[in-house]
């Protein structure tokens, strides 16, 4: 029996989705508790997921929606897990460098663990105790969990149910997908991957819905998608693709215009334009109270240098290189020639986007976006990379047993790698910002440091990044 029969019988989408439940929830349990003992300095609220955060408290816990608390000594209190990073604008007041977005899907979950923390008066109701990071854990677990379910039902309108089984195991334990939605919780890499599979999947069918809600549920993703991550909005430009007006027609400049035409003159996408305005219209409001302008550039003196991307340095590099260290991605790019053949309209628009996402990603200064582990940003694409990676796997399925074999084989590797570099990177062993060729050779496989670490690793120049777009 060859390995394609074997794993056709083994594997189903509904079990990958169940094993994928199990080990995301037991990982993401068993790492907190572990990180939230007295004797422990860890927490999930500091940095950049602490930015994204700090609304909730803000506006239900300091009752000061306008951040004016920022004008006192309180503000912050590192001892207790407390940090509010922001901006002061030139009218005084100030404004935190990330939008509100993933505040807003977070919102239930915070305002459960506010209801438990005044009940039973157990914690501090600071926002930032143990139950609050709780409920960021299950935010986290949640949207990454629901973001395979949607992706599965999108991936079997292409695919077989055993291709589906194995792009959703690979994507969630080859990639840092798991790291971020398991160890590293309150990032918006997870809810980006919940709202664009979710964009998909009502894309599929929704310009011949009857029913407005789903135009609004439409808008509403959408809106979300921009607002939790507003460089997210290059990955609107493929939505289109998925509807029907580009299903089983012919590639042609006279196919694009008709179906683009039809697309846009949907009295549906009136209405799905008007919800997502409304998602975004909190966030306008705050910046005009605090800034006076309806749209504000948060981000201070960060920029992109779009005359200087570092793609290569983003897909390669082994500082943070995508495919460095989330090598199974590139199947998801070889897939994409046999995605052609399936469908040529969605082959040639994720392309498009892929390349767009990639220049504008890797155009921000710092390419390597900070302290994380692997490529990050990536992980926001990874739905439409989901179709190359099935279209590749797909094309395996039906060459020779041993070839199968080989490619099954090396997917377990890459599992495994994948899983043994996040210990790694727990470790402190693969370091956040600073490895080199020379320390992930030396590190490769083991854990324990070895002698002249230090001098393998190769800190990066924050300061002149950020002023010319290059080290060197």
């Amino acid at each position: 029996m060859s390995a394609a029969a074997i794993n056709s019988k083994i594997w189903s989408s509904k079990k990958a989705l169940l094993l994928i439940f199990l080990i995301y929830g037991f990982v993401a349990h068993l790492l907190f508790i572990q990180r939230t003992q007295p004797d422990s300095n860890w927490t999930n609220l500091i940095h950049d997921s602490g930015i994204y955060y700090a609304y909730l408290p803000a506006t239900f816990i300091k009752k000061d929606p306008l951040w004016n608390f920022m004008n006192t000594e309180n503000a912050n209190n590192p001892e207790k897990g407390i940090q509010y990073w922001a901006f002061p604008t030139e009218e005084g007041k100030w404004i935190p460098k990330m939008s509100m977005g993933k505040a807003m899907m977070d919102l239930p979950f915070f305002l459960a663990a506010d209801v438990y923390v005044k009940i039973t008066k157990n914690h501090e109701r600071t926002g930032f105790s143990k139950p609050y990071k709780y409920a960021i854990l299950f935010s986290t677990l949640f949207y990454a969990l629901f973001g395979f379910v949607l992706l599965r039902l999108v991936l079997l309108r292409f695919f077989d149910d055993k291709i589906v089984a194995w792009v959703l195991l690979l994507l969630a334990l080859a990639t840092n997908l798991y790291h971020y939605s398991t160890h590293e919780i309150g990032m918006t890499h997870p809810h980006n991957f919940f709202i664009l599979s979710a964009a998909i999947y009502i894309s599929l069918s929704w310009t011949k819905e009857k029913y407005i809600w789903r135009s609004l549920l439409f808008g509403v993703v959408c809106g979300l998608l921009v607002l939790v991550r507003p460089i997210n909005i290059v990955l609107l430009l493929a939505l289109p693709f998925f509807t029907t007006h580009f299903r089983n027609v012919a590639f042609s400049p006279r196919v694009l215009l008709a179906g683009l035409q039809r697309y846009l003159l949907n009295p549906r996408l009136a209405i799905a334009l008007v919800a997502a305005f409304v998602i975004v219209l909190p966030q306008m409001l705050f910046w005009k109270a605090q800034s006076g302008s309806w749209l504000h550039y948060s981000y201070n003196d960060e920029g992109f240098f779009f005359s200087n991307p570092s793609i290569i340095k983003g897909l390669f590099s082994f500082r943070k290189g995508w495919l460095i260290y989330a090598p199974v991605m590139l199947f998801s790019l070889i897939g994409l020639f046999f995605l052609f053949r399936k469908n040529v309209w969605l082959c040639t628009t994720i392309s498009l986007t892929f390349l767009i996402f990639i220049y504008v990603t890797f155009s921000w200064w710092c390419w390597w976006y900070g302290g994380g582990f692997g490529a990050r940003t990536m992980i926001d694409i990874y739905p439409f990379m989901a179709l190359g990676l099935g279209a590749a796997i797909a094309f395996i399925y039906q060459q020779k047993s041993w070839i199968n074999a080989g490619f099954f084989g090396l997917l377990f590797f890459f599992i495994g790698l994948n899983m043994f570099q996040t210990y790694q990177y727990k470790l402190s062993l693969l370091h956040w910002d600073s490895m080199t060729y020379k320390a992930y050779k030396g590190i490769f496989l083991k854990t324990r440091f070895m002698d002249g670490y230090a001098d393998m690793i190769s800190e990066p120049d924050y300061e002149k990044q950020k002023k010319t777009g290059t080290e060197n």
